[in-house]
């Protein structure tokens, strides 16, 4: 279980940092005595302000093919909070622990916009990034049906 709610807050992150590279190639396992454990993150970089991929996320079935997606995706073509609430649950992460992660993204710490000012981005790619982040976060808080 811990595992999975790991690779949940990996796809979390990836979508709400702009990371349209994240498909399954870049999720890796590792094998310790038996068991089966998430590696360490990579690859993870905002590309969506250099390559426009079509797709908030680089997983080819969106985020699962299996479940029902919200109205606000039907109607917008971008994933909310119902969406990955769903999609925790298909993992099999309790509802509980799937709200803690996406409330822990809530709120963007403010070291996260200083660092983007201090990157090597030019001034529009920071706007860019900014923009893209506080936009995927907003996604979370719309409107949706109940889960």
């Amino acid at each position: 279980m811990p595992q999975m709610e790991q690779f949940f807050r990996m796809i979390v992150f990836d979508y709400l940092f702009g990371n349209e590279d994240a498909h399954m190639k870049n999720f890796s396992l590792l094998n310790r005595g038996g068991e089966y454990f998430l590696a360490p993150a990579y690859d993870l970089i905002n590309t969506c302000i250099h390559i426009q991929s079509g797709s908030d996320l680089g997983l080819s079935d969106g985020l699962s093919p299996d479940i029902e997606m919200s109205e606000v995706y039907d109607r917008t073509g971008h994933f909310c909070r119902t969406d990955f609430v769903r999609f925790a649950e298909r993992i099999g992460l309790p509802r509980k622990r799937a709200d803690m992660v996406l409330d822990m993204f809530m709120e963007i710490p403010f070291n996260t916009y200083m660092l983007i000012d201090n990157s090597f981005l030019n001034d529009k790619m920071k706007r860019m990034y900014k923009r893209v982040i506080e936009e995927r976060r907003e996604r979370f808080v719309r409107k949706t049906d109940l889960v």
